[in-house]
């Protein structure tokens, strides 16, 4: 059974919740379990697509190519793989 929808405003760049019928006449007991289990999956989502599954491969991972991945570079500086700081 169908209880909320995610939805995503692709102009607004934001997500939001909707609440069925079947939800919001529910036990508020289910209410909760429900919505903490959806916080726990989605919050597991979230972490994963925040780190790569293996550093390397982490231009390939964002969609990058392999040259344009920058290096973490705390002083903002833009060095990229293979150029050294002046």
């Amino acid at each position: 059974m169908r209880l909320i929808h995610l939805n995503w405003n692709n102009i607004k760049g934001e997500g939001s919740v909707t609440y069925t019928k079947i939800f919001n006449e529910a036990h508020i007991v289910v209410q909760l379990d429900m919505l903490q289990d959806c916080i726990v999956d989605l919050t597991d989502k979230y972490n994963s697509l925040l780190s790569p599954p293996n550093a390397a491969d982490d231009g390939d991972f964002y969609g990058l190519p392999r040259d344009s991945v920058s290096s973490s570079n705390a002083g903002g500086n833009g060095v990229t793989d293979g150029e050294t700081s002046p």
